[in-house]
């Protein structure tokens, strides 16, 4: 198997085919249907795929597929599992007893500012969970920081003889810490700066469930570094390959919809710029 590799088919065959070859992936994330009972549409008009499966039925569709998933991770690697309310409390039981309980963080997503959801019965949804699992505790982990804020930043009140500051804070008496070797704030588990795809953003594809490129960025670089292979295998509208390209990272992905593949083959062309990839067909 060729690395940047694009393969439309069911990917229950693609995995066993992985499998047998003996590739290991770094990170894989999937953001497979979620029970939800609708259909989803290109521009409003062409069907991509129909995600109206009971959710046993769905269980039963995910259950080999993540059991070869895991079995295709690196000793290093991490799956990363994008769902909903539908159908996330059973998947994290299915996904305790495959992974052995290697259960890293449930990821919320805050993916909309605003909603269409009528309040009258119930409380709008605006979140997704993006369940991550390790495959063994020596996983790949590069923790994400932000710019401290400036109320932050006045904390660090004291100077000391060489001009840096520092604050003592909570710490044990004349512990010093000093702003020059803080970090940032960390990234949470909690999500609300990456928008959803909107109507006039510049990398929409009118494609209903597409995730954007910067959720697929910092979830990849979370897990992985360079030249780590990265795999999709409900590819959609092609993010996640695009956001790896983008991280000079190597990548699979997977899709059963011809819509699919060709909106992520349309992205890839405009994105590699011509580089190579290899589009196989199961």
């Amino acid at each position: 198997m060729n690395e940047n590799t694009l393969a439309f088919g069911d990917n229950l065959q693609f995995l066993r085919q992985l499998q047998k070859e003996g590739i290991k992936v770094q990170l894989i994330y999937i953001d497979p249907p979620f029970a939800s009972g609708q259909n989803y549409f290109l521009d409003q008009k062409k069907l991509v795929f129909s995600d109206k499966f009971s959710r046993e039925e769905l269980l039963e569709i995910l259950k080999p597929r993540l059991k070869l998933m895991h079995s295709i991770l690196s000793e290093t690697g991490s799956l990363f599992v994008h769902c909903d309310f539908h159908l996330s409390h059973y998947l994290k039981v299915m996904l305790d007893g495959i992974f052995n309980n290697q259960f890293v963080n449930e990821i919320i997503w805050r993916r909309m500012t605003g909603t269409k959801n009528n309040p009258k019965k119930k409380l709008p949804n605006i979140t997704d969970s993006i369940l991550w699992y390790r495959k063994t505790a020596n996983f790949k982990f590069h923790p994400i920081y932000f710019p401290l804020s400036k109320e932050r930043i006045s904390a660090y009140r004291s100077i000391d003889a060489s001009g840096r500051r520092y604050t003592t804070g909570s710490r044990k008496k004349g512990a010093r810490s000093y702003l020059d070797q803080t970090p940032g704030t960390p990234l949470t588990n909690l999500w609300q700066d990456i928008f959803n795809v909107l109507g006039n953003s510049a990398e929409r594809e009118k494609f209903q469930t597409q995730k954007p490129v910067k959720l697929l960025e910092r979830i990849i670089r979370l897990a992985s570094d360079e030249g780590d292979l990265i795999a999709d295998f409900f590819v959609g509208s092609g993010t996640t390959l695009i956001a790896a390209e983008r991280l000079n990272r190597r990548w699979l992905g997977c899709d059963i919809s011809p819509l699919a593949i060709q909106i992520t083959r349309k992205r890839l062309d405009s994105t590699l710029l011509n580089r190579k990839y290899q589009l196989i067909e199961l």
